[in-house]
């Protein structure tokens, strides 16, 4: 689904890898991937302050922000993000047939 997506333009089997490991970083390295991925796992989307604050530090550190912004933008963020907000749920996607790479064989008489 992910391949198929658009989303991700590489291949196919390198997406694979690196859901379900090893991921195979080359001459002859691979790790596990465990923490490669985490979609929602361990409350990934959870906003923690602490969450807030790195970002916070992330916007100030690529020029989004100055450092003379920080305490507003903490307020704001403190007040907008909390775990209190209720995200309208995603409709599930249609499922679609996976499209087979393997080229069919001529059968010869």
């Amino acid at each position: 689904m992910l391949a198929e997506s658009g989303y991700f333009t590489g291949s196919e089997k390198i997406l694979k890898r690196s859901l379900v490991g090893p991921l195979d970083l080359g001459f002859d390295k691979s790790v596990a991937v465990t923490d490669f991925h985490i979609f929602h796992r361990r409350d990934a989307n959870a906003p923690l302050s602490e969450r807030g604050r790195w970002l916070l530090d992330q916007f100030i550190a690529h020029g989004l922000l100055t450092s003379s912004q920080y305490t507003d933008a903490a307020t704001a963020l403190h007040e907008a993000w909390t775990a209190e907000l209720q995200f309208p749920k995603a409709k599930a996607a249609a499922r679609t047939p996976a499209k087979s790479n393997k080229r069919s064989k001529l059968v010869q008489a």
